[in-house]
C-alpha cells in the first residue's frame, strides 16, 4: 500500500514538473512573440519616418489645407453684406433722374435731380443741387445745392458747397472753390486756392 502510495505521489510529482515546464514555456513564447510584435512595430515607424518624403508632405498639405479654407470663405462672403461702409453701394439709377455709380454717391440727396456721380463718395452731401456732374473720388463731395457743375478728377471742386456753372478737370482743380460761380479749371490742382470769386475765371 504504501508503495502504491510512492509511485502515486510520484507520478503526480512528475505531472507538475510537466505542467509546469509547459506554463513556462508558453509564457517564454508570448513573451517573446510580444517582443518580435514590437520590434517590428518600432521597425515599420522608423522606416516610415526614414522614407517620408517631404516634398509629397508638402503638396499633400496644399491640396488639404484649401479644402479647410473654403467654409471660412464661404461664412467671410456671407457676412460681407452686413459690413458697414461709409455710404451705401449706389448702383444705377437714382430717384430724381439721378444716377450713381459707387459707393457713398448721392446718399444724402432730397431734391436734386439729373445729377450724375461716378466714384468713392463723389457728390456725397449734395441734397437739393440739380445737374452736377462729379467723376472721380470725392469729386463735388461737399455740394450741398450747389447746380451745374462738372468736376473731373480726384477732389475737383471737393469743397463746392453752392458755387454754381463750374468746371474743373484735372486732379484737385478749383479744390477749394466754396460759393464761386462761373470758374473754369483745367489741370492738375488748377484754381485749387480759389475760395469765393464770382466772375469769370478761365486756367
Amino acid at each position: 500500500m504504501d508503495e502504491n502510495r510512492r509511485v502515486g505521489f510520484e507520478r503526480r510529482g512528475k505531472v507538475r514538473d510537466r505542467e509546469d515546464a509547459l506554463a513556462s514555456t508558453r509564457d517564454a513564447c508570448a513573451t517573446q512573440s510580444t517582443t518580435a510584435l514590437r520590434a517590428n512595430s518600432l521597425a515599420k515607424l522608423i522606416g516610415t519616418v526614414t522614407h517620408l518624403n517631404p516634398m509629397k508632405l508638402l503638396i499633400q498639405s496644399k491640396t488639404t489645407i484649401p479644402l479647410i479654407f473654403i467654409p471660412l470663405l464661404l461664412a467671410c462672403l456671407g457676412l460681407a453684406p452686413m459690413a458697414r461702409a461709409v455710404g451705401p453701394d449706389t448702383d444705377g439709377s437714382i430717384p430724381g433722374s439721378n444716377n450713381g455709380e459707387g459707393i457713398g454717391v448721392l446718399v444724402s440727396r432730397t431734391s436734386g435731380v439729373w445729377n450724375t456721380g461716378t466714384g468713392f463718395e463723389a457728390l456725397n452731401h449734395l441734397t437739393a443741387g440739380n445737374q452736377n456732374t462729379a467723376t472721380g473720388l470725392r469729386a463735388l463731395n461737399s455740394d450741398t445745392n450747389g447746380g451745374f457743375n462738372t468736376a473731373t478728377g480726384v477732389f475737383s471742386l471737393f469743397s463746392n458747397t453752392s458755387g454754381f456753372f463750374n468746371s474743373a478737370t484735372g486732379a484737385y482743380s478749383l479744390a477749394h472753390n466754396i460759393s464761386g460761380t462761373q470758374n473754369t479749371a483745367n489741370g492738375y490742382a488748377a484754381l485749387c486756392v480759389l475760395l469765393d470769386f464770382r466772375v469769370f475765371s478761365h486756367v
